[in-house]
């Protein structure tokens, strides 16, 4: 049948038409959805039920529980299901499996097998959940979009959505954990409110840091050089056994090798940002405002150190001129704090150093044979027979002289100190015992360290003073075998039978390399040491304005280094059935030094400092003078008497005196004198300029070459500051532009 429909009616039926289509398209979309958040399409191979478990709640919505450690016993699933509702999507993921699932409406719980819940049990357990909502704001009560909510304790968690808002199934008891990058995290436990409000604090920004620079100190946000900063608590109680040790590792550009793990001869690399030059590359060392020798670096407790900055670039290092030009390490030791009872602080600890040698040998035939291919690739002739080949498999290897050269060595560490103030004085006192021992072989090598500090300041009105004492002595017992080569010798020895260390009746035996580092550690002789430093430090500052203060700082060093050292003449033999002896350091040289290094140091500075609205200007200037005294002498005699090691005046063999020195070309003295300056500019916290100089003049350089200027510039932008970058600020953190020059 034809139907004529009028112009009204036709529209009429096209909206009618479009209406129907339009809802038939929404249905079609509501069941498209429907059916993909219930059924599941996925394909497995061997993989983790926690990911499988993932994957069937982002296309079904269902949630798991289960406790902490659960799925560490579960088999991995292999599995391919299409369009699988939820039931048959686990009966497949469970199969075999040392643990079974419960099924209670959007929930699924998983449990051990042998422990499963019955199903009463499970029922009670998820009508104890209920669905927790809120809002999470920040402090001035905007809301804050993608912070986590975690049920702590539990994988369980969801994050905030654009408006603040979150949900999440929590029952009475369990504790929300809310956390947000800059922002602190908080807590709070789930009570019979199903509704919530948290708001979440800034996390205190680091841009407020106190940070040590050269001749005073800024904060993290008004620095402009490249400074990093470490802290007591990186390096306290560490099992180290000095301060260049428990740095290692602490700063992005500081570089510390260490060349050997004997205790009396610490040898260590410092570098500041590589080499940057053909002589000396290590940088310049100044503890509590003096500058002081590297190696009193190692004098320190680590304990006793509160905070250590590493000047890192021109701009901030040339205010201590051309010494600085490999950087400079700022050491600031503990004091007490003010209103603060007496705290009382104990500490010890011990343990034992291994040396671990990542290398092995081969055994001893195998050494023979390739020695004899690398002989036959050099167009020489063997050097063993294949009889004698054969006679050193057939033998057992003696030990390796590595092995036998080496021991372990205990370490022990003990600190007391106690610290506190008044409303006006603050005080620290602190004393420390280190003892380490030689991980090499011989008579009780090893080092010993006794420290003790002082640290007292006190204010009056505008006047404020700072003494610091300090003492420290180490005592010291070393070997005086071949320090440059007693390892190599030791680790190209074979393991030949033929190479033992020693017979059954004591000899030590001379190995196919020439050596025997084993003897030379034994019976070679000692090298014993001793060191006393005393460091008096004090300033006084004095406030003429609130702007203006002025600071006048005294150090004094006192260094005292004593060294006995007895080379012994001692036998070796060629062979186990040889009677005789073959004898080492027959020179049998016995060497006394002796010295007395005194350091002054006296600097007088003014510091300026300004606010005038955005604008913040400060300046520094100041002057210094330091004084190197140093006296020793050198007493090297030859052919001493075997025994006692005393001078022998008949014989042969008279004790010479060739190499002694006195007191007279023993001495040493050296004037530093220096003026320097900085000025600083920072506007409204975000574009900051800084100008150093100084200049030096120096008594080790000829009169017309004495003095040498070094000035620096440094300029930075806080990038983050600006309005077009408040959503990076918010999201990100900081960003700050800088440069600098110096020279």
């Amino acid at each position: 049948m034809i139907m004529h429909l009028s112009s009204k009616g036709r529209r009429q039926f096209l909206l009618s038409m479009k209406f129907v289509f339009s809802l038939l398209f929404v249905a079609a979309l509501q069941a498209s959805g429907k059916a993909k958040s219930q059924n599941i399409s996925c394909s497995f191979k061997d993989a983790p039920l926690k990911s499988v478990l993932a994957k069937f709640k982002e296309q079904s919505g269902y949630v798991f529980f289960y406790k902490r450690g659960a799925l560490n016993s579960a088999l991995p699933v292999s599995l391919s299901l299409q369009n699988a509702n939820i039931e048959d999507a686990l009966s497949v993921c469970f199969k075999g499996q040392p643990l079974d699932y419960q099924i209670e409406d959007k929930t699924v719980l998983i449990v051990p097998k042998k422990s499963a819940l019955a199903q009463t049990d499970v029922k009670r357990y998820i009508v104890q959940q209920s669905q927790v909502s809120g809002v999470v704001t920040d402090s001035t009560g905007n809301p804050l979009s993608g912070v986590s909510v975690l049920l702590k304790g539990s994988k369980t968690g969801t994050i905030t959505g654009p408006d603040g808002r979150f949900q999440i199934n929590a029952k009475k008891g369990d504790i929300l954990q809310f956390s947000f990058v800059g922002y602190l995290t908080s807590e709070i436990e789930v009570d019979d409110r199903t509704e919530f409000k948290i708001s979440l604090r800034n996390k205190p920004t680091a841009l407020n840091d106190v940070v040590i620079i050269g001749y005073g100190t800024t904060t993290r946000q008004k620095l402009i050089g490249a400074v990093d900063q470490v802290s007591s608590k990186n390096i306290e109680n560490r099992p180290v056994g000095n301060l260049t040790q428990a740095l290692q590792g602490e700063a992005p550009s500081l570089v510390i090798q260490q060349k050997s793990m004997d205790p009396n001869n610490n040898a260590i690399n410092i570098n500041i940002r590589g080499l940057n030059t053909k002589t000396n590359a290590q940088p310049l060392v100044v503890i509590d405002g003096m500058v002081s020798d590297i190696s009193h670096m190692n004098s320190l407790n680590p304990n006793d150190v509160d905070k250590i900055s590493i000047l890192k670039d021109a701009g901030t290092a040339a205010i201590y001129g051309s010494r600085s030009a490999s950087g400079v390490i700022l050491i600031t030791t503990k004091h007490g704090a003010k209103n603060m009872a007496p705290n009382i602080r104990l500490g010890a600890s011990g343990g034992v150093q291994t040396a671990d040698i990542l290398y092995h040998p081969v055994e001893g035939w195998q050494n023979a044979t390739l020695l004899n291919v690398a002989l036959a690739n050099g167009g020489n002739s063997p050097a063993y027979t294949p009889q004698q080949i054969q006679d050193l498999k057939d033998h057992k290897d003696a030990p390796w002289m590595m092995d036998y050269i080496f021991k372990n060595a205990p370490q022990q560490q003990y600190d007391a100190s106690v610290s506190g103030g008044s409303a006006h004085s603050t005080y620290m006192v602190s004393g420390s015992y280190f003892s380490q021992g030689s991980n090499f072989i011989g008579p009780g090598y090893g080092i010993q360290r006794y420290t003790l500090r002082t640290n007292y300041t006190a204010e009056y009105k505008r006047l404020k003073i700072n003494v610091i004492l300090g003492y420290v002595r180490n005592d010291g017992k070393g070997d005086q075998a071949n320090a440059g080569f007693k390892i190599a010798d030791a680790s190209r020895t074979p393991k030949y039978y033929t190479n033992q260390p020693m017979t059954q009746d004591g000899r030590y035996l001379i190995s196919s390399v020439g050596t025997n580092t084993a003897a030379a550690l034994k019976l070679g002789g000692f090298n014993k040491h001793n060191n006393d430093w005393v460091t008096v430090g004090t300033a006084l500052d004095f406030k003429i304005t609130n702007d203006l203060k002025a600071r006048g700082v005294f150090g004094y060093d006192l260094n005292s280094d004593w060294n006995f050292v007895r080379n012994l003449q001692y036998p070796t033999y060629n062979s186990a059935e040889s009677t005789e002896p073959v004898l080492n350091n027959t020179d049998r040289n016995t060497e006394n030094y002796s010295s007395k290094n005194v350091y002054v140091n006296a600097q007088f500075l003014l510091d300026y400092n300004k606010q005038i609205g955005k604008h913040n200007i400060s300046a520094m200037a100041g002057v210094s003078q330091e004084v190197v005294n140093n006296r020793g002498i050198k007493v090297i005699t030859k052919f001493t008497d075997e025994e006692l090691g005393t001078p022998v005046s008949d014989g042969d063999n008279q004790t010479t005196f060739d190499q002694s020195r006195t007191q007279v070309n023993g001495t040493l003295k050296r004037v530093i004198q220096s003026v320097f300056g900085r000025a600083d500019y920072n506007y409204a916290d975000k574009y900051s300029a800084e100008f150093t100089i100084r200049s030096d003049g120096s008594t080790r350089f000829p009169k017309e070459n004495q003095w040498g200027v070094f000035p620096s510039v440094s300029l930075g932008w806080m990038v983050s500051k600006e309005p077009f970058m408040k959503s990076y600020q918010e999201n990100v953190g900081n960003l700050k532009l800088r440069g600098s020059w110096g020279f």
